[in-house]
């Protein structure tokens, strides 16, 4: 046991040193503070020094009930403010590249693949990578859902609802994983549908929080149709971005194989989560699909979850929910 968690921690500070390497290399060669304005980190600092934004804001901090939902950056990385707002965030996401290397080697692990493949997939995954250079939340969250599920697989009911929570109060897109863990565990044990009814509770209240302060919120008009959003970018915003494209539909292409994985595994939780991201990129909007920042990310959970579950396993998935000696009785 002790060489193991010594093998766990020694990627664990690869993970970390990768992501570390990372932001060096953008501070030297740009700087930083010269990324910040291509996505929303401007939002999160703000929030950093004023987290229910009780005070005055600046001009461009728009639709704030959609900003505010996302409280579960700011909480994780408030501890560290006093760094400074932006090495703040960044220990908030380093704090998360770790947790998720411990845990998608946990789940490896269960399922008989080789976990050094499972934690260089988490480590490399392009939308961490992505989240890590822009301060965004993305990796936060996933591992905030992968954590949920390993404790509701070990009956660990309560802290399953606590991180369901934090995945929703970090980004509400969590929802569409945990709904899908709820729906594949249902018939065996009721309870996984917690962190989901729990993640949705605190999003309806906190939005309605919001929308009494400060308005509606226009974040809903990020979903559409199905495939509308697809078609709409293929028209409007895909001719001058081949990169972007070829992103999107290889992001696109991966989400199918892990719907087969699930519809094949349909007891596997973990790929129920991944299938939750991969039928919510089928009714994104344009806007999402366009940027390779935003594609890419909502494709995060794919390659992490299908190397940990479906790399070579020997063991196939189990049929109910883990119920460890330690807890029984």
């Amino acid at each position: 046991m002790n060489g193991r968690s010594s093998r766990v921690g020694v990627w664990i500070a690869i993970g970390v040193l990768v992501h570390v390497t990372l932001l060096l290399l953008i501070e030297f060669r740009w700087g930083i503070d010269t990324l910040l304005p291509l996505h929303d980190a401007g939002f999160y600092i703000t929030q950093l020094q004023d987290p229910l934004l009780t005070g005055d804001l600046p001009d461009w901090y728009d639709n704030i009930p959609y900003r505010g939902l996302r409280i579960g950056y700011v909480l994780l990385a408030l501890p560290f403010r006093w760094l400074g707002p932006i090495p703040a965030l960044m220990t908030a996401n380093l704090i998360a590249v770790g947790t998720g290397v411990w845990a998608i080697m946990t789940i490896a692990r269960r399922h008989g693949v080789d976990p050094r493949w499972a934690a260089l997939a988490w480590i490399l995954n392009p939308g961490a990578i992505i989240a890590t250079a822009l301060l965004l939340p993305d990796t936060i969250a996933w591992a905030a859902i992968l954590l949920s599920i390993i404790a509701l697989e070990r009956r660990r009911w309560v802290a399953a609802v606590l991180l369901g929570v934090f995945a929703v109060a970090t980004k509400e897109a969590s929802l569409a994983a945990l709904a899908m863990v709820a729906v594949a565990g249902f018939k065996r044990d009721r309870r996984t549908s917690l962190p989901f009814a729990a993640g949705i509770a605190w999003h309806l209240v906190f939005l309605s929080y919001w929308v009494s302060r400060y308005g509606s919120s226009f974040h809903s008009e990020f979903i559409s149709m199905p495939f509308k959003g697809w078609i709409d970018a293929w028209r409007l915003g895909w001719d001058n971005r081949p990169i972007s494209q070829f992103a999107a539909f290889l992001v696109l292409c991966c989400g199918v194989v892990v719907l087969v994985m699930w519809w094949r595994r349909r007891s596997s939780l973990y790929l129920a989560a991944a299938a939750g991201q991969a039928l919510l990129m089928i009714v994104v909007d344009y806007e999402i699909l366009i940027p390779i920042s935003n594609s890419v990310r909502v494709g995060g959970l794919f390659l992490p979850i299908l190397v940990a579950c479906c790399l070579g396993a020997s063991t196939p998935e189990p049929e109910s929910i883990e119920r460890p000696a330690s807890l029984v009785g």
